[in-house]
């Protein structure tokens, strides 16, 4: 009996350290005999600090000295959107200033066209005035066309100037005056023109005064032949 505590005694310390080999001794095995699988990833450096993009971009730029994506497309859009700005802008001048040039044009033939007309206290009437002159025009073509070639072209150029003159007196007087305000623009043309009209003028004029001595004259032969006459009668 007095055996049996004593083997109690000696056996629990036994016991004791046989359960601590178990438990420690087993782990130390197995992490020597399975191995450790390796990791697809790189391990984690912690002593270096991450980079953010603006430091990453700011890096390039001062290391390198070339401009980054964002700042040459930030230059390329400045560059269209100048160009684009130029681009509509003498497109825009353009179209002001042919819309100008029309709108010039037509107030010009507006004004034009109302001068040449009578003025609103007049008689004349310048439509049937021109369908008068022109009718005239067209008579004298069909009478000389069997006549030589400058008879034929200048028969009917004078026609219808004496018909305008003679029918719209007014009206022709006003082409006359906007003719003599185009040739003024060119002082060649406007030399030849009262050139040209001093000579007619006084070919007129000439004319005029014949046809005045004419008529004295005759006056005078038919007056000289009556008395004539008349002391053949007395002496009878």
């Amino acid at each position: 009996m007095a055996f049996r505590p004593a083997f109690r005694r000696a056996f629990v310390p036994l016991s004791g350290v046989a359960m601590a080999g178990l438990v420690f001794v087993p782990g130390a095995v197995l992490a020597e005999e399975v191995p450790r699988k390796k990791s697809i990833y790189d391990p984690p450096q912690s002593a270096i600090a991450p980079a953010t993009t603006s430091d990453a971009l700011t890096t390039t730029t001062e290391s390198s000295g070339r401009p980054t994506p964002t700042e040459r497309l930030e230059q390329y859009v400045r560059f269209g959107r100048v160009h684009i700005n130029l681009a509509h802008r003498k497109l825009t001048e353009q179209l002001n200033t042919t819309l100008n040039q029309y709108l010039h044009l037509e107030n010009t033939l507006t004004s034009t066209i109302s001068g040449l007309l009578p003025p609103p206290t007049s008689s004349e009437q310048p439509l049937p005035g021109l369908i008068y002159t022109t009718i005239v025009t067209l008579t004298s073509t069909i009478l000389v066309r069997r006549r030589a070639i400058p008879i034929r072209v200048l028969t009917p150029m004078v026609t219808a100037v004496a018909a305008g003159w003679y029918i719209i007196p007014e009206t022709m007087g006003n082409v006359a005056e906007l003719v003599w305000g185009w040739e003024k623009k060119v002082p060649q043309v406007a030399e030849t023109h009262l050139l040209v009209r001093s000579k007619i003028l006084g070919g007129l004029e000439d004319a005029r005064r014949e046809i005045v001595n004419g008529k004295v004259a005759v006056e005078e032969g038919v007056r000289k032949s009556r008395e004539t006459v008349e002391g053949w009668v007395k002496k009878g």
